[in-house]
Order: structure tokens, then C-alpha cells, then sequence
């Protein structure tokens, strides 16, 4: 028999266009407590199109939304929290200085203070207390939040948001999780999923994730966009991630990319030596020669470190840097002077400026840092040099000047990229380059990687999916536990299974 309770949420006909291009198009579902409802599809599917609509980031053209049957229609983010309506951002809006009850109770602080005064004390035992109610007693309210995982910093934004849904009276709230799972590594997206599944009783769950596989294990329904419209619900308990794949992609083809094998080994143009760093237990050695990509894996953190060290970003303890035999002092400028470009994990915070056009975003590196003061003189060659690294990389813009945040993930990744893939690049250092776009991104991405090491770039690459980097790297290093663990020659044909990589 039918529930006599209204869906959590309920969306009928649902349509959005932007310059009259539909962005999404007729688009229906229900949500129940306690469900997790899986959103599948490409960049520029339609996914965060439906996402912004739902926290009132935009309004509908055309549709209706109802929350536990009472009409919905937020007319921004803070009406929709009012509503019960939360969403947790890919890029985390944590602060890595507070502790954790200093993060899930900022902005509400009324709740803690007395007589004007904010109380410490009694903000962790609220916070304490409110994490033992939703079985969250492993994170502790005194920890900073710079100290924790990936994935517990992901908990942290969980538990905020049940924090402030409690404090408005919303027992059962909307959570929209946006690629959660993004920079994970299998262990902590294991954990992650374990914590969601106890608290999934308290709420519903929109999840987004280009980890098919994923997906399909978090959700209890699954809804395909393409090209915003809703192509099939599978059922994730009897489809594969190859089914939903082709479902995604319908009748366009994924183009794939090899290393290539007719290179000579070029000259060593990166050196690391003895490299010592916090997480690692023994130092770090690698050369990278000319044309030739490295490929970082494992499940820890070390590797992001250790590029992240390359790049000038972070300083080591001890050991060095060098540049074709040239040793390098620990300062980012330096390492841009010696052509070392950098394409970091989090794009949103340390790569793009998101509110400064597409135009600026693409220029900003040549003219800092190699001599392209021309650029910012004559607005008409800036066009011109921005245009051609559109093309060159086919970065899917409407316009240079659109804000580089309202492109999709994949078209920022591939922006990022196209900036440090210039002439004057001599070692391209990218941190999980695939972090959070899909199939067709991806596959982009790695013809960038395949196409620098053809002009003899050396490319070092940090990833978190080494079974896809196998067909375009030369070498790949596995990390474990604060070590090199093993090196796979790939172009000998060691082909290493995942087991090995991780």
C-alpha cells in the first residue's frame, strides 16, 4: 500500500536554460527518509545544473518542488537551509585553523554565548553532544580541523549541516553530498560511506560522483542525466558501472590515449634527492627525464606532498631540487623561473580565480611569470593568446569572458591545465589531475599529459586512480606507509595489477 506520508521531496517537470540553451529539461523524482538517491551523468549533463536548482542557487524556468508536500521555492542558499535544505560543496568550506566545534558551530554562536560572551567549554559539549546522537563519537570537538582526513573533514560538513537543520527544528533534511568521494582514497571513502549509512536514517541523501562504481554501492535509486534530460533509473543493485557508463555516454565515444613508445629516452631534466618530508618514514629519490611521465600512487597522502614540494609549495626538512642539474632554493618563484608548472588537487581554492573571467584566468601565469607584460597592455593580443589556448585545448567556454566558476568541472580542469601547458614549461607537476570529472574530461586530460610529453615535457603526476594512468605513464611509484614500496617500468611491459598500486 501507498505511504500516506508525502515524499521527503518531491520534483515535477523541472526545467532550466541559460541564453535559451536548455541546461536541463523535464525532469521528475521523489525522495524518502532514509534514501540515497545517486545523480549519473557527465560534465555538462545537467548534475549541478539540478543541484543549484534544488539549494536555490537558481530558480526554475518551468516545474515544481515540494518539500514533505508543502510547495518549495527557494530564491537563494539561506532560504533554502530555512526549508531544510543542505548541500555540502565538493570544494570544503572548512576552516583547517578551528577545531571541529568551533567549524560546526560557527554561524550559530548564539546558541553558545552567555551574557555576550562565546563559550568554548560549552560549544564542545553541545558539539559532543550532538555527534553522539548521530553516531559520530570518533571525531572529537577538540581536534583541529587541519589534523583530520579528507574524509573526516568531509563528516565535519555532514555534521554541520544536521547541526544546523537540529537548531532550525529539521529532524529529516535534504542533504545534497556533491562529489564527496573526490580525492579519497579507497580506505577513507570506505569510512565515509560506513558513517553516511549510520546517519542515512536521520535524512535523504542526493549524491553526485563520477566513481560509477561508487554510486552504485552508496545509492538505493539512480538517476542518468545527458544533456539534461533523464535517460533511465537503473537499478543499482543489478547494474554494472560498464552499464551505467554506456548509459551516461549513450552513442558518444571515449577516446583513449597511450604513452608514447617511440620516444627516446630524453635527457634528466628533474632530479629529487634524499627528499625528507613529515610523511614520509625514508627519503624520497626520483629523476625524470625529458618526454617522460611518472606517475605517484598509493593510498596515502605523501604523494600530494611530495609534488606539492616540487612545485615550491610546501618546504622539505631536508634533500633538494634540480632543474637540468640546476639546484633549486625552496621558493616558489624560483621553481617557476626553472619551468616547473603546477596543476594543484583543490582547482577551485589554489588554482583559479572562479569569479574572474575565463579571459584572465588563462593569461594571469604568462604575464607574471614569463615575461607577457604585453598581455595586460594591449587588451586585443590578451584576447588573442586567451582564444588560442581555448581552441588548442578545447576548453568548452560560451564566451572568454563567462566567470570561470560557472563552467563545468571538467572545462575548469581542462583551463587549468591549458595554463601551465605553455612553451616555457619544462616539468608539469599535476596533483590528482582527474579529480571530480568524468569519463570524457578525463580522457582529455590524458591527451594533454600524452601531447606535453611529446614535445619532451617532463610530467610528474600525484593520482588516487592508477589503474587509469597504466596506459600513459612510463613509470609508475608506489608509496605506502611513508615509502617507495615499487617502481614499474611500464614501458617493459610491467603491468601491475591494482592490488600492487595501492
Amino acid at each position: 500500500m501507498p505511504s500516506a506520508e508525502p515524499p521527503l521531496l518531491e520534483v515535477e517537470g523541472l526545467g532550466k536554460s541559460f541564453n535559451g540553451v536548455p541546461a536541463l529539461s523535464g525532469i521528475s523524482f521523489s525522495l524518502q527518509v532514509g534514501q540515497v538517491l545517486g545523480l549519473a551523468g557527465h560534465n555538462g549533463a545537467g548534475k549541478s545544473t539540478l543541484l543549484n536548482l534544488l539549494s536555490g542557487v537558481f530558480a526554475p524556468d518551468t516545474g515544481q518542488m515540494r518539500i514533505c508536500g508543502r510547495s518549495y521555492a527557494p530564491r537563494g542558499y539561506g532560504d533554502a537551509t530555512a526549508t531544510g535544505v543542505f548541500r555540502i560543496y565538493q570544494e570544503l568550506s572548512v576552516i583547517d585553523n578551528l577545531t571541529v566545534a568551533e567549524n560546526i558551530t560557527l554561524g550559530s554562536e548564539r546558541y553558545v554565548r552567555r551574557a555576550g560572551f562565546l563559550l568554548p567549554s560549552v560549544a564542545r559539549t553541545r558539539v559532543a553532544e550532538f555527534l553522539a546522537s548521530i553516531a559520530l563519537t570518533d571525531i572529537e570537538p577538540r581536534r583541529r580541523v587541519g589534523d583530520l582526513s579528507m574524509a573526516e573533514k568531509q563528516l565535519v560538513e555532514i555534521a554541520k549541516a544536521l547541526y544546523m537543520a537540529h537548531l532550525r527544528g529539521f529532524e529529516t533534511p535534504v542533504l545534497l553530498l556533491d562529489e564527496p568521494t573526490s580525492g579519497l582514497t579507497q580506505s577513507q571513502v570506505d569510512f565515509l560511506e560506513s558513517r553516511v549509512n549510520a546517519m542515512r536514517h536521520r535524512m535523504g541523501v542526493i549524491l553526485t560522483t563520477h566513481r560509477g562504481s561508487e554510486l552504485l554501492d552508496w545509492s538505493d535509486r539512480v538517476l542518468v542525466l545527458r544533456e539534461g534530460v533523464d535517460v533511465g533509473e537503473p537499478d543499482p543493485a543489478t547494474t554494472t558501472p560498464e552499464e551505467l557508463a554506456e548509459l551516461m555516454v549513450g552513442e558518444a565515444r571515449v577516446n583513449t590515449y597511450t604513452r608514447l613508445t617511440d620516444r627516446p629516452d630524453g635527457e634528466p631534466v628533474l632530479e629529487v634527492r634524499d627528499l625528507d618530508l613529515p610523511s614520509l618514514s625514508e627519503a624520497f629519490d626520483v629523476t625524470v627525464h625529458a618526454g617522460e611521465v611518472v606517475a605517484l600512487v598509493g593510498e596515502s597522502e605523501e604523494k600530494s606532498d611530495i609534488v606539492r614540494c616540487i612545485a615550491g609549495l610546501d618546504h622539505a626538512d631536508g634533500g633538494t631540487i634540480s632543474v637540468g642539474q640546476h639546484r633549486l632554493r625552496h621558493d616558489v618563484r624560483a621553481h617557476l623561473a626553472a619551468g616547473i608548472r603546477f596543476v594543484p588537487a583543490d582547482r577551485g581554492g589554489e588554482g583559479l580565480a572562479l569569479m574572474h573571467p575565463v579571459r584572465t584566468n588563462l593569461t594571469a601565469e604568462a604575464i607574471a611569470v614569463e615575461g607577457r607584460g604585453d598581455l595586460a597592455r594591449r587588451p586585443r593580443a590578451e584576447v588573442s593568446f586567451a582564444q588560442e589556448l581555448v581552441e588548442r585545448y578545447s576548453v568548452k567556454v560560451a564566451s572568454l569572458e563567462q566567470q570561470a566558476g560557472s563552467l563545468s568541472g571538467g572545462n575548469q580542469q581542462k583551463l587549468l591545465v591549458a595554463r601551465v601547458l605553455s612553451d616555457h614549461a619544462r616539468v608539469v607537476v599535476l596533483d590528482k589531475p582527474t579529480r571530480g570529472i568524468d569519463v570524457h574530461a578525463k580522457s582529455e586530460i590524458y591527451r594533454l599529459v600524452v601531447e606535453a610529453s611529446g614535445r619532451g615535457t617532463a610530467v610528474v603526476i600525484a593520482s588516487d586512480e592508477p589503474e587509469e594512468l597504466l596506459p600513459i605513464c612510463d613509470r609508475m611509484v608506489v608509496l605506502r606507509d611513508g615509502a617507495v614500496r615499487a617502481v614499474f617500468d611500464c614501458r617493459n611491459g610491467q603491468n601491475p595489477n591494482l592490488s600492487e598500486l595501492v
